[in-house]
């Protein structure tokens, strides 16, 4: 079996948090377009920049899904991050990039990271403040924190944000909580995702606001509620 730490490519295939298993965090169908990098589309197509590389890549918000995806025309290459979306909170659950635009060369460069940071700005447009995600393979963690995210307790998760983005938790690593933790236990046996955040929106003094820290938009409450009381939780 291969170690994880041979998967050195910052970004890979995981599959998604959103596991198979049927619960209130779960759900069964992902549709591919939210898994397949494909042609931009849609009215917010713009060009993925990183050094000399350009991409035409666009954005998407679709039934509580984001993403955003682009292919090379000459080469059929290309990527895609998407996850969920709540109000102010967002989850990455799906990160590829064919793997001939990895940081493998000077041509490909950075690619990796600014689709991250186009994700980012879009989500922010949408009025997002915090990133979750949640991965086990070391170096798709060590891309995340490269790029401002830190690991966090699982402790750190609301319920609401539990049920609102699909978390499982018997699928994250509650051994795993901080840099340190990572780094001592990167060999762990039967690893789970490990838990990082990111706030990219803040309020004009620097702090984050407490809707912002809620994570929720008029209405998102209401409908976290509503499916709460269905529940019976």
């Amino acid at each position: 079996m291969e170690s994880l730490d041979k998967l050195k490519d910052p970004l890979v295939v995981e599959g998604s948090a959103e596991s198979e298993e049927s619960s209130i965090y779960d759900e069964t169908i992902i549709p591919d377009e939210f898994i397949t990098p494909h042609v931009a589309e849609g009215k917010n197509i713009h060009t993925l920049k990183a050094g000399n590389f350009e991409m035409p890549v666009s954005f998407q918000v679709k039934e509580g899904r984001f993403g955003i995806s682009g292919i090379l025309p000459e080469t059929g290459k290309g990527g895609i991050i998407s996850g969920r979306i709540l109000g102010k909170e967002a989850k990455i659950n799906h990160l590829k990039l064919d793997e001939e635009l990895r940081d493998s060369g000077k041509q490909f460069k950075g690619v990796a990271d600014a689709l991250l940071t186009d994700l980012e700005s879009n989500l922010n447009a949408e009025g997002v403040a915090t990133i979750h995600a949640a991965f086990f393979t070391p170096g798709t963690v060590r891309f995340l924190l490269r790029n401002g995210y830190n690991i966090v307790p699982v402790t750190s998760l609301s319920e609401d944000t539990k049920i609102g983005l699909k978390f499982n938790p018997t699928n994250l690593d509650s051994r795993i909580g901080s840099i340190d933790d990572f780094e001592n236990g990167k060999d762990r046996i039967d690893p789970h995702q490990i838990l990082l955040v990111k706030n990219i929106q803040q309020s004009t003094d620097g702090r984050t606001s407490d809707i912002q820290a809620e994570g929720l938009k008029e209405g998102d409450a209401e409908e976290i509620a509503r499916v709460r009381s269905e529940l019976g939780i």
